[in-house]
């Protein structure tokens, strides 16, 4: 570059292929020369540049500055290459300087002693909500810091790395500090937001959407948080794994148990594909059995992989479980010992869960101090341990679960105790065990072949069986599509020849026939305002109880019976009669756990109840008679609806 002597005021213009470089007033650098001296050689990235002598002006983001000679007090100071920025704020190895313009003379000030670089944006991915933050670098020539920090709290950093690195500082000698730093961050931000990539970290494991495909994403993936890790599957023989998880068909004899089981084991992870097709998994897989019968040591092998390590009981809070469950996202959540279900408290905790759960459409929650609100996970499936029967369920709940009971001697103990072993020394040796390494390679199964297995299941019809309700055919569907991703992923194995699955599909298909009927049976059965009419007439049939044939007669014999009939209308007193029911079912071994109200609201929807009419307020369920001088609430049940109910195969 060509040697330039100026001379007061003068104007020097310099175009040598250079890029151009417009001025600003706030980046000035003042200098003064006398006309004899030699202004040293300067290096510009500009096409072309005006230099006036008694200000140099430049403005740009970043302009690199080498041996600029400033005069102060007729002495030179040469400045090393550095960076200025925004025309005001000097990068430095040992932090950040000012420029200070002055009437005759600039200076500078030191602001802080580290640098701030930003290095990415990441978009923090969870359930129901986004977090956008910045990557940062804080650092000087003997510190360096990387650290994350929310995008609205990108100015607050300096309070944020205080906390952790107190070396870090900004001076007190720099006239307003605080607001000269944002102004740098400002700066900071400018010099990169052209050049910043956002990045998605997931906080989850689980299906996502990615580039046109559908994966599922796990703790192994580098964008991943989530303590679930998908197993590699790298160098494994995976008819070997298939033959680890087939042992699962050993834990019992009892096929109708042992096959559920098993299907059901794979279902959570299959949840997104059965969403796709418009299937979506809405029941509950009830394990019904006694103490003792390792109900609850069963379903941890089975549905406790990966970090969903223990389950949760039931006893636990509504929001304990909710969190639980978002943990468990395409996975299975696992409640543990529903302990007594004659206690109506646990069955409104069940009918919540089964309303945000069967529902699809989770509970909505506020956040951020009430300004947004977000929907809690409900994509998952479920499995429930009881000691018995969930006998107070309001009917549509009810439809809601798949029963499967277990006794004492259902398991093969020897089986069961080498699974808990193989569970134990992987856990000890860091490394997934046998049926995690099983579920991972379903899991890319899945992944693999996504598009046409949805598309199958939207034009899978299973094989042709009598079900009344169409929530058991559901899950009977379900089931059966289960059943045979299970064997094609065997046959992709080398496990399974194709004679082998077309005898097991049969085989199959005959058991979960069977695990259907019974669930049908049981639901019939089962039915709280069913049971109320069955023990009532049943009793009366047998002349257990004394039901008089007028009000007179009963008038006679009020202490002893029940109620009258009167025009083909049952009449009881409604505390005598339920207390009745009640003793009638603890006596024969069975549960009756639901309220007079539940059972009443349900005959009243039925049409069985005669009661009082009104136009603007709600019908009076129990009509007033005087008996013997005192007027008495008496439940009036029609006796041709009762008829009608019994004889019918039930309407649940």
């Amino acid at each position: 570059m060509k040697q330039l002597k100026p001379t007061s005021g003068s104007k020097v213009t310099v175009c040598k292929n250079y890029q151009s470089m417009p001025s600003a007033k706030n980046a000035d650098i003042r200098t003064r020369y006398d006309e004899s001296e030699q202004l040293p050689p300067l290096k510009f990235t500009a096409e072309s540049h005006v230099v006036t002598m008694d200000k140099i002006s430049c403005k740009m983001p970043c302009i690199p500055i080498t041996d600029m000679a400033i005069k102060k007090e007729n002495t030179f100071i040469n400045m090393p290459e550095e960076e200025i920025l925004d025309g005001k704020f000097i990068e430095k190895e040992t932090g950040v300087d000012v420029i200070k313009i002055g009437d005759k003379f600039n200076k500078t000030i030191r602001l802080s002693n580290f640098k701030v670089e930003i290095l990415s944006m990441k978009k923090h991915i969870f359930l129901s909500k986004e977090e956008l933050f910045y990557e940062i670098k804080i650092f000087n020539k003997n510190v360096s810091e990387i650290v994350e920090i929310a995008r609205e709290l990108y100015f607050n950093i300096y309070n944020e790395i205080a906390k952790i690195h107190p070396e870090f500082r900004l001076y007190s000698d720099s006239y307003k500090s605080a607001g000269l730093f944002r102004e740098y961050l400002s700066a900071v931000y400018q010099r990169k937001k052209n050049f910043l990539k956002i990045n998605n970290f997931y906080e989850y494991s689980g299906w996502i959407n990615d580039d046109n495909s559908v994966r599922y994403i796990s703790g192994s993936d580098e964008n991943c948080n989530s303590k679930r890790k998908i197993a590699y599957l790298k160098n494994i023989n995976l008819q070997n794994i298939f033959a680890s998880a087939w042992r699962i068909l050993s834990l019992s004899a009892d096929k109708h148990v042992v096959l559920p089981l098993f299907l059901q084991m794979h279902i959570g992870y299959t949840a997104k594909l059965f969403e796709d097709a418009g299937l979506p998994v809405q029941y509950v897989f009830n394990i019904i059995g006694a103490t003792g019968s390792k109900k609850t040591a069963v379903a941890k092998i089975l549905y406790c992989l990966f970090d969903m390590t223990d389950g949760i009981n039931f006893t636990a809070t509504d929001r304990a479980i909710e969190i639980y469950a978002e943990k468990c996202h395409d996975a299975t959540v696992l409640l543990d010992d529903l302990y007594s279900v004659k206690e109506k408290s646990v069955l409104d905790k069940m009918h919540r869960f089964l309303r945000i759960y069967a529902d699809g459409i989770g509970r909505v929650r506020s956040i951020n101090a009430g300004k947004d609100i977000e929907r809690t996970d409900t994509r998952y499936a479920v499995v429930v341990t009881a000691e018995s029967m969930l006998d107070g369920l309001q009917q549509s709940a009810k439809l809601r679960n798949l029963v499967v009971h277990v006794r004492k001697d259902t398991f093969n103990n020897d089986v069961l105790r080498q699974f808990q072993i193989e569970e134990k020394e992987a856990t000890f040796e860091g490394r997934p065990n046998f049926l995690e390494i099983y579920v991972s390679a379903y899991i890319r199964f899945l992944e693999s072949n996504y598009s046409q297995i949805v598309k199958e299941m939207i034009n899978f019809q299973p094989p042709e069986m009598n079900l009344k309700f169409a929530r058991h055919n559901t899950i009977y569907k379900i089931l059966s599509f289960q059943a045979k991703l299970i064997l094609d992923f065997g046959r992709t194995c080398g496990f399974f020849t194709d004679i082998d699955v077309s005898n097991l599909w049969s085989e199959w298909i005959s058991i979960l026939q069977n695990v259907m009927l019974e669930n049908q049976y049981l639901c019939n059965q089962e039915e709280p305002y069913r049971l109320f009419l069955e023990a009532v007439m049943q009793s009366y049939a047998q002349k257990i109880i004394q039901i008089c044939n007028s009000k007179s007669e009963y008038e006679l014999t009020a202490k002893f019976s029940y109620g009258y009939i009167e025009q083909n209308i049952l009449k009881f007193e409604l505390d005598k009669i339920f207390e009745y029911v009640m003793t009638y079912y603890s006596h024969i071994g069975r549960g009756f756990s639901a309220t007079s109200n539940d059972v009443i609201s349900v005959l009243y929807e039925k049409g069985v109840i005669d009661a009082y009419e009104q136009k603007n307020h709600k019908a009076k369920m129990l009509k007033s008679v005087v008996i013997n001088g005192i007027k008495t609430k008496f439940l009036c049940l029609k006796m041709d609806k009762i008829k009608q109910i019994l004889e019918s195969e039930g309407d649940c």
